[in-house]
């Protein structure tokens, strides 16, 4: 075998093996000269070269051998992996301008005249350079002898890095030593922009279109503008990432080649756009230090606002002032090579497509990675008729606090419903009833606990209170739907009308909905909140004394599903600020929880469009469009608009209108992948016929009492939700997946005890030490670490760290690691007496259950909280 490891190696070969074939003998005594030397050193190292290089690129063909970052970032586009660029930090600040400035130097237009400001001025917090999204227009209108101003970003293209909505901005005038300023409230960004401009005047690059530009720190975003001759408008191309699917309107490819270069390429297929010959691009990208720009509020002097005259010359000319309102936050660095790399081996493992439990469970894998929540898989049915997976959630709270959970069969009978539907034969079971185990025997069935409501759990002897957190729809069928309409949901707004001949404005960023259905409630809160665009002690809104002079009205129209709008309801004023102008409507939808077929709910107190009347509509149970409408009266005269013929809004002049967008209102989500089925039984003991319900997703209910805990809790299953309904489109082989919860809270099945290993009384752990110590500087500290290290002992046994936990090796282990013990005397393990010092994971193998078995199975996770750990000290 010859041997290429060296280029001394190679030389060797050919000087010993080769030359002699073709040179005389006496010739081969200089062989490192002349001829001889030329021809042996070019031989050694293209050898050596594709020796080496050979490997290397057999490496790049595999994603989790690839090194290359050009190799790397092409394997994401393939995958249309477009989440790689870093996130810029935003701060708020106030920009003060003086407004004889604004007087001075705004050109008219129209009935009033505008001050424009520069979206590349640059405000400098100790060499952190932030920037405007866009530029910034101030309209002047003249009113009662003196002028009110009207400040809006000047939105003439997208930015998408930018996330407003809503042009307006809340300006003020202000008296600041002695001089009046008008303060615009903005929101900056910690950014450098940059531009590359490119004339397509080669025949190569109109062949073949490509464009590159390299940027220095992190790219957050870039525009792409086009134009084909000088004389004609600038059109802004839709970005696209390569191997995408080509669109009819002006686009370009885009990919990131290396961590510091992007590519901008054109299709080459006819019929869609290609830049013409003589044509110009323009890139706009902007760069950022991602999360090193992130620092808490500045309250220092070394700030400077440095305006850019380049657009309009007079910004050099006026003196800026700037006061920063928040820290510099949200700053994300963008994804590292390895993190990528990780990323695309995982779309190459599944191609997108999931089939298998490793599929789904690398598929989520991610998910644990971004919101620190786990799920697990498990295949429940592989038969001819069915493939079925469950996915059994594990959910922390925002301290890293578990949620106690179980998957449970309810027994319920006819009058524990809330509702019964004789003609659809459908009971409705309401969120916030509390359940208990059936017996004391029993593991997997609870039922109602008479009596019990959220309010009054406390009054409950019993050890496990569950409370469903959905509401739950049982047919006769045998189906069971599960719908989640408790929220406490913030819905951003889009503008969708602007009255600019009103000189009154509003803003309005976004709807707030609120509802904890757990507690009886059958009211939606729908709540708004309204700033005027100018806060001059003259405008019409607010009387001499800065009181609301109580003209302003708010009204909400809902839409049915083609977008016509059906019927409204009035926001109420409920509260206003004097100093900020800010208004507070409200308006409450109430319900009775009636779900129809077609998904949609009726709603008992809105009005009609066309006559004001009020009556009970059904509206869309999810993906429900609403538009704000406020209304202003002038003391003279009105705008016409198409509300007029509703009593209250004759004298009204409508001023802005806004639309929910992107993300719409769910009144009552349905949640198609929570699958339970239910069977009626009569029990003789009784003689009263009962419906069991199967595998139903409980919480413990005091962790649901908490508010705060409840509503982060559906936030993460709203989410996970989402998450997991993005698999279904990319699912193969007509397989379907359910959605359940962990056993941390309750009556074990897979984990024993003692020499038998008979069922452990409880998932979630108590234990009780006494313990004697040595001369110790602070016992509290010694008991609260020995703590924590019981607690990660205790919930190694779930990952495989541990098959089982003795407490003499836990004893041990304590000593070990803590010298200040003298000595440790184990008192109690759950309600188990002493005798007991032993749990055991039976790991139960899927494949040798039953079908009956595997379809009732539920991993549990074996916990214990620090409260539940007791360090008794002996004096």
């Amino acid at each position: 075998m010859r041997d290429y490891s060296s280029n001394y190696k190679i030389k060797e070969f050919a000087m010993n093996e080769v030359a002699p074939r073709f040179f005389p003998e006496e010739s081969l005594q200089a062989y490192n000269i002349g001829l001889i030397g030329f021809s042996t050193d070019i031989l050694a190292n293209s050898i050596e070269d594709t020796y080496n290089t050979i490997p290397i690129l057999m490496n790049e063909i595999f994603p989790n051998l690839a090194n290359m970052p050009e190799t790397i970032y092409n394997y994401a586009s393939l995958f249309q992996e477009e989440d790689l660029l870093a996130t810029a930090p935003e701060m708020d600040t106030i920009l003060l301008v003086n407004l004889e400035d604004i007087k001075r130097y705004s050109t008219p237009n129209g009935s009033g005249s505008d001050f424009m400001i520069d979206s590349k001025t640059i405000i400098d917090v100790e060499g952190q350079e932030f920037m405007l999204d866009y530029d910034i227009r101030i309209t002047i209108k003249p009113y009662k002898g003196d002028y009110i101003y009207t400040a809006a970003y000047d939105i003439n293209y997208i930015n998408s890095i930018s996330d407003i909505k809503n042009p307006y901005i809340k300006a003020q005038k202000i008296n600041y030593n002695s001089t009046l300023y008008l303060a615009l409230l903005l929101k900056v960004r910690r950014v450098s922009i940059f531009e590359h401009n490119e004339h397509l005047i080669s025949n190569d690059k109109i062949n073949v279109p490509t464009i590159t530009f390299s940027y220095t720190d992190q790219l957050t975003n870039f525009e792409v503008f086009y134009r084909e001759n000088e004389g004609s408008e600038w059109t802004q191309l839709t970005k696209k990432i390569l191997h995408s699917t080509p669109i009819k309107t002006p686009f370009c490819y885009y990919r990131l080649k290396n961590e510091d270069t992007v590519e901008l390429s054109f299709t080459t297929r006819e019929k869609f756009f290609r830049p013409s010959f003589n044509s110009e691009i323009v890139v706009r990208y902007w760069t950022t230090t991602g999360d090193e720009g992130n620092f808490p509020l500045y309250k220092g002097e070394n700030i400077v606002v440095r305006p850019n005259g380049e657009k309009y010359e007079y910004n050099t000319s006026v003196p800026f002032f700037t006061i920063p309102q928040s820290e510099s936050r949200y700053g994300k660095s963008g994804i590292t090579l390895e993190e990528l790399k990780a990323r695309i081996t995982d779309n190459f493992s599944t191609v997108l497509s999931y089939t298998t439990e490793p599929d789904l469970q690398r598929y989520f894998n991610t998910f644990k990675y971004k919101y620190n929540q786990d799920v697990i898989f498990v295949k429940k049915r592989d038969d001819l008729f069915e493939r079925m997976f469950s996915s059994f959630s594990l959910f922390k709270d925002k301290n890293d606090n578990f949620y106690k959970t179980n998957t449970l069969n309810l027994e319920m009978r006819e009058e524990d419903f809330d509702i019964c539907y004789d003609q659809s034969e459908r009971r409705i079971l309401k969120p916030g009833h509390i359940f208990k185990y059936r017996s004391d025997e029993d593991k997997r069935f609870v039922n109602i606990a008479k009596g019990g409501t959220m309010t009054t759990i406390d009054t409950i002897k019993e050890e496990y209170l569950f409370t469903n957190p959905f509401l739950m729809s049982v047919s006769k069928s045998g189906i069971v739907g599960y719908y989640l309409n408790s929220m406490d949901k913030r819905i951003p707004l889009d503008y969708s009308y602007v009255n600019s001949d009103s000189l009154v404005q509003f803003i309005c960023n976004n709807i707030y909905i609120k509802r904890n259905a757990l507690l009886g409630e059958d009211e939606y809160e729908l709540r708004l909140e309204l700033m005027a665009t100018d806060t001059d002690i003259d405008s019409p809104l607010i009387d001499e004394n800065g009181n609301d002079t109580k003209r302003i009205k708010v009204k909400i129209v809902f839409h049915d599903n083609s977008g016509k709008g059906i019927c409204y309801i009035d926001a109420n004023l409920t509260d206003f600020n004097k100093d900020t102008l800010q208004y507070t409507f409200i308006a409450k939808l109430r319900t009775d929880d009636y779900l129809s077929i077609n998904e949609k709910i009726r709603i008992t107190n809105v009005k009609d469009l066309s006559s004001g009347e009020e009556y009970v509509a059904m509206l869309p149970m999810r993906d429900l469009t609403v538009s704000i409408h406020t209304f202003f009266r002038y003391e003279e005269g009105r705008l016409g608009h198409r509300y007029k013929h509703l009593p209250d809004l004759t004298y009204y002049t409508l001023t802005n209108s806004y639309t929910v967008n992107k993300e719409k209102i769910n009144l009552a989500l349905p949640l198609n992948m929570l699958k339970s089925n239910s069977k009626y039984r009569k029990k003789i003991s009784d003689d009263f016929h009962y419906i069991d319900i199967k595998a139903v997703p409980l919480v413990r209910s005091y962790d649901l009492n908490d508010y705060d805990r409840f509503m982060y809790l559906l936030d993460i299953l709203d989410t996970q939700y989402k998450y997991m309904s993005d698999i279904i489109d990319k699912k193969t082989n007509n397989y379907s997946v359910d959605m359940k919860f962990f056993n941390s809270y309750g009556r074990s099945i897979n984990f024993g005890v003692d020499d038998d290993l008979k069922d452990l009384d409880l998932v979630n752990c108590k234990i009780h030490f006494k313990m004697a110590t040595h001369i110790c500087p602070s016992t509290d500290e010694l008991i609260r670490d020995m703590k924590i290290f019981i607690k990660e002992y205790f919930e190694n046994i779930n990952n495989g760290s541990l098959d089982a936990i003795y407490i003499s090796n836990l004893i041990q282990a304590l000593e070990n690691n803590f010298t200040y013990i003298k000595y440790l005397k184990f008192v109690r393990l759950n309600n188990y007496d002493t005798s007991v010092q032993n749990i055991e994971n039976r790991a139960i193998d899927l494949n040798n259950l039953s079908k009956e078995d595997r379809l009732d199975f539920v991993p549990e996770f074996l916990n214990i909280e620090l409260d539940d750990i007791i360090i008794e000290l002996i004096n």
